[in-house]
């Protein structure tokens, strides 16, 4: 069962925005925080910032109005399992609650050694870098990827909604009558039917992508069976440019040039989260069209 849940972090930005007031970001929900948890990166360098990028910071004054839901981080941590009388494994969805801040067991969508590191279009995709040590080599995890959103656009539609289901779809467009309306006694309103507004993008994750992701997982976790994907988390945030890093050396570390035309992220904080059950061994590529946004009953709430 897919459940999207919207955020506490995502509500405070949109009711700022609405307002006109800054996003001032909470240390406390900021989901990088979460990405040197020894859950997450089991090995870390020694100094932990061997190798890492010298961030920007983030200004609320200045940039508030330049956040946007641009990331996507996945995790492994949404599911269980329970055997039936039969022996069968069912798996279980654990939906994320909305005070939420982080994901429940956040994973990389892929693993270079810093040696080899993304260049090009590859790094161009990606964010949240963290370092790790394996087999006493140096290497560069990245736990979030750019979302494409150079062809999204607002969509607004009624949906008339029965038993949990979507049963029936139009457009909705602005009319006179709109700007005139007329009033509805409460005896004849229609329940189940939603404004939906929304903006839509493709998820896509090729057979490459896919055996990268089981890759970073086998070496970070253990085991191909750790690479499914089971939470979603679509992230708002912003990128700012990087100029210097942590040098890779052991011991005593100086700062570096970093290489031209890198970013990171900053000011991360989850929009929503969404359920998911992809075994990546067993999916393979896969393909979905996302839509993120908000659902309003037509007559409101009471």
């Amino acid at each position: 069962m897919k459940i999207s849940t919207r955020t506490a972090a995502g509500n405070r930005w949109l009711t700022a925005m609405a307002w006109g007031m800054e996003f001032v970001a909470d240390p406390g929900r900021n989901i990088k925080d979460t990405l040197n948890d020894v859950s997450v990166i089991t090995t870390p360098p020694t100094p932990m910032n061997r190798g890492m990028y010298i961030e920007g910071t983030y200004n609320a004054t200045t940039e508030t109005k330049e956040l946007k839901t641009d990331l996507i981080m996945i995790g492994r941590g949404g599911h269980g399992y329970s055997t039936s009388e039969e022996g069968e494994i069912d798996p279980i969805t654990y939906p994320h609650a909305a005070t939420d801040a982080g994901l429940f067991s956040p994973t990389p969508w892929l693993i270079r050694k810093v040696t080899e590191d993304l260049t090009g279009e590859m790094k161009a995709k990606y964010r949240l870098r963290r370092t790790f040590i394996k087999d006493g080599e140096l290497y560069a995890a990245y736990f979030g990827r750019k979302i494409d959103l150079s062809r999204n656009e607002i969509t607004e539609v009624l949906e008339t909604v029965a038993d949990g289901k979507v049963i029936s779809t139009r457009p909705y467009e602005l009319t006179a009558n709109d700007l005139r309306p007329q009033k509805t006694p409460l005896d004849t309103e229609s329940p189940g039917v939603y404004l939906r507004t929304y903006a839509s993008f493709d998820l896509i994750m090729t057979e490459e992508e896919v055996e990268e992701y089981i890759m970073a997982c086998t070496t970070l976790y253990g085991s191909p069976n750790k690479a499914i994907i089971s939470e979603i988390a679509y992230c708002f945030g912003k990128d700012k440019p990087v100029t210097k890093m942590y040098s890779t050396n052991e011991g005593s570390l100086t700062q570096v040039d970093a290489p031209a035309n890198t970013l990171e992220h900053v000011c991360t904080h989850v929009m929503v989260f969404e359920t998911a059950y992809k075994p990546a061994i067993y999916t393979g590529a896969f393909g979905e069209t996302k839509n993120i946004g908000i659902s309003e009953p037509l007559y409101g709430t009471r």
